[in-house]
């Protein structure tokens, strides 16, 4: 049922979620116009996935969240993987789902194993149906009374507000966290920014050695001081002189963040059990157990995604709403959840977009 009178709908932030949002806005009536203060929308989401844009998973589970988990867990009950897979075919992207030797998950694609598909038909259905996209505009200050977006690029007047602008990954896409001055003006409680889904860096000397070498491994991250946290992942690991990556060590990559920004000894416990391309030839055996010390991770440079976010007390888990007014709204990695490598984190970016635009819809104010 559409609504009779088009309210006016500002969404901060053209990545995933502001997009997606705005799509399911302007399928229900809604006028909108997405402020973005870079030169392009959509830029992390041609990275994803290697730039194969992996869009969700088989196994969309709270268990795969972390963070604010009752705000995912409201999210997802509304937004599950046959939604979204749903969502994406209504708009040309058809779904392929791909297995993987160390998972017994399914990982869903575009059948083109292009993000540039995504990005083309999320663009093409934002057009098609009216949506005003505004670039190179930074937000300045809301006038909360009035309903106005202050820009450098002059005012925005709106009926409900969404903040949709990413968090501190891969900050060369936009996700530089510049909005959050703005926030704090609105006492938004906020938890800071961690490096998650990135590769961890040891000053090991035996990584030089290991250099270009990969192998299964089962991977723990470790606190040594205070309280000591196991948290085990399995998967091919990748050493080089520096790093250690791949998908397990990704996982842990949030842990690892955590304990080093709380000062701790923290240490990275990696079981070899297969080469997997060739055996390194300086003594490291399979079977054998490498304690490297954690001096830190590749940064928000090269991190995936983060944790950290607008928590919970600001957050009214339900609609996605500012607890202290109902006008405005977050989607997307801006709010305190993030997800696992496989998909977790842009099935997030859509399911929070729709439950934003539900609430919207929802509110008869």
């Amino acid at each position: 049922m559409q609504i009779l009178e088009k309210k006016k709908i500002v969404i901060i932030g053209g990545g995933a979620a502001g997009i997606s949002a705005a799509i399911f806005l302007m399928r229900e009536g809604f006028s909108v116009t997405v402020i973005e203060h870079t030169d392009a929308p959509l830029k992390k989401l041609l990275l994803t996935g290697n730039g194969r844009c992996n869009f969700t998973n088989t196994d969309v589970n709270v268990s795969h969240y972390h963070g604010d988990v009752e705000i995912a867990k409201k999210v997802l009950e509304c937004f599950s993987v046959d939604d979204c897979l749903d969502f994406l075919e209504s708009i040309g992207v058809e779904p392929l789902e791909m297995h993987y030797s160390f998972d017994k998950r399914g990982y869903f694609y575009p059948s083109t194993n292009s993000s540039k598909t995504v990005f083309d038909a999320l663009m093409v259905a934002f057009n098609t149906l009216g949506g005003t996209l505004v670039l190179n505009t930074t937000p300045l200050s809301i006038d909360i009374n009035d309903h106005v977006l202050r820009t450098d690029n002059g005012d925005f007047s709106f009926d409900k507000l969404i903040f949709a602008c990413g968090s501190n990954a891969y900050p060369k896409t936009g996700s530089d966290s510049s909005i959050y001055k703005m926030l704090m003006s609105l006492g938004v409680d906020f938890k800071t920014f961690l490096p998650a889904l990135t590769a961890v860096k040891s000053d090991d000397e035996r990584l030089k050695d290991l250099k270009g070498i990969r192998a299964l491994c089962s991977v723990f991250v470790q606190d040594n001081d205070g309280y000591k946290v196991f948290k085990a992942e399995d998967g091919e690991v990748q050493f080089n002189e520096h790093y250690v990556s791949g998908i397990p060590v990704m996982q842990l990559s949030r842990y690892a963040s955590k304990f080093k920004k709380e000062g701790h000894n923290t240490e990275l416990l990696i079981r070899i059990h297969k080469w997997t391309n060739k055996e390194p030839d300086c003594g490291v055996r399979i079977g054998e157990t490498l304690h490297l010390n954690v001096t830190g991770t590749a940064g928000f440079d090269k991190c995936q995604a983060c944790s950290g976010g607008v928590t919970i007390n600001s957050i009214d888990e339900n609609t996605l709403s500012l607890r202290n007014n109902p006008d405005i709204y977050f989607a997307g990695e801006m709010i305190n959840v993030d997800g696992d490598c496989g998909g977790y984190n842009l099935h997030f970016a859509f399911a929070s977009a729709y439950r934003a635009a539900l609430s919207i819809k929802n509110d008869k104010n």
